[in-house]
């Protein structure tokens, strides 16, 4: 027996009309309500690429009846004078003058021979993911132009504290010099001023320097409680004598981190607080093991917890305490905690404040723990 692949050349739907009991419509009806289905466009056209079938699925795209498209050359319905056979991507134009895209899939038939009679396409509207697309693209181009401004500014800033650094620094020797040449002792006082403005203004100048300059963070697993021992000293001078630092955690926490960075990040958490609590109190940092659904972020992190003591936040300043140079104290350059937040963002981690009038602040950061620690 014969197969449908055995080199046979009478076609298989041939034969089989003309087995005995089988009708050559019942196939004809099977493959019309295969077409008629499709979810794509079907197009066939004879040797002269005039159409000769369309689907309705194709006639609704293009806006027309099918008895209007047939008998009418497939470049009629292409924007611009791209050959129709043409493979790929293309724009077409619909009856009322409008145009989509959509991906247009050729094949050629020919006959036993082998000689060209025409074609068959397949067509599928893309306008959607095309306008997704476009959509990504110019979101991307934004994002691009964005990014090279943040850039730019950065380097401004860096540029402008520098530059501010050099007049503070130039000022300086003239304020000492006028507070020990006179003796009247309102401008003695008022060349102190001076003095404690421009020291002020140095500290702030260098802070937006290394704010903007801030390098990439090198991560490695970092061992928790040997970090925090570490750490230790650091927390303690930023925090003051009059505060009391506590650390609890476990041994077995592991986190991917830059030790480094992290340290800085805490130092300048340590003094905050030590500047909310003046008349001394305790700073507790807790560590623990935690999992997270954070969006585009680790699913798993080691918790830190930095609590204090002091006279805590007010509401109306909670949604500004990660702003750069905002603060509430006059001896703060106000990017303390904007660093910290840039440098756990770097560590792929999050930082978030929840504070108490009277009762104290609580700083969280989230350091992506390392999987099975």
């Amino acid at each position: 027996m014969k197969h449908a692949h055995d080199g046979d050349d009478e076609p298989l739907e041939e034969r089989r009309a003309a087995e005995p009991g089988r009708r050559t419509t019942d196939y004809e009806q099977f493959y019309r309500e295969i077409v008629e289905t499709a979810q794509e466009g079907v197009w066939v056209l004879d040797d002269r690429e005039e159409t000769t079938f369309v689907n309705q699925r194709l006639a609704t795209m293009l806006g027309y009846t099918i008895e209007e498209m047939i008998g009418q050359p497939m470049s009629q319905f292409f924007v611009g004078n791209a050959e129709s056979g043409e493979h790929g991507e293309r724009r077409l134009l619909r009856k009322d003058g409008s145009s989509f895209w959509a991906v247009v899939d050729t094949r050629r038939i020919v006959n036993r021979e082998g000689e060209y009679r025409g074609m068959r396409a397949s067509v599928v509207d893309v306008t959607a993911q095309r306008s997704v697309e476009e959509q990504l693209h110019y979101r991307e181009s934004q994002l691009q132009h964005a990014r090279a401004t943040v850039s730019a500014l950065e380097r401004l800033a860096a540029a402008a504290a520098h530059e501010f650094n050099n007049l503070f620094t130039g000022m300086q020797p003239y304020a000492d010099i006028i507070g020990r040449a006179v003796t009247d002792m309102k401008v003695r006082a008022a060349a102190a001023q001076i003095t404690d403005t421009v020291a002020r203004g140095r500290k702030i100048a260098q802070e937006i320097a290394k704010f903007t300059r801030m390098p990439a963070p090198t991560l490695t697993v970092v061992n928790v409680a040997e970090w925090l021992r570490a750490t230790e000293g650091e927390l303690l001078h930023q925090a003051g004598p009059r505060v009391i630092v506590r650390v609890e955690t476990t041994a077995e926490l592991k986190m991917v981190a830059d030790a480094k960075h992290l340290r800085q990040a805490f130092a300048n958490i340590a003094h905050n607080a030590r500047d909310a609590m003046p008349y001394g109190g305790a700073l507790t940092i807790s560590a623990w093991r935690e999992s997270r659904p954070l969006p585009d972020k680790p699913q798993t992190f080691v918790h830190f917890a930095l609590r204090d003591t002091g006279t805590g936040i007010p509401i109306e300043h909670l949604p500004l305490v990660f702003e750069p140079l905002f603060t509430t104290r006059a001896n703060s350059a106000g990017l303390g905690l904007a660093v910290a937040q840039q440098i756990v963002h770097q560590h792929d981690g999050e930082i978030y404040i929840e504070s108490v009038i009277g009762m104290g602040t609580t700083v969280h950061v989230l350091i992506p723990a390392v999987e099975g620690s």
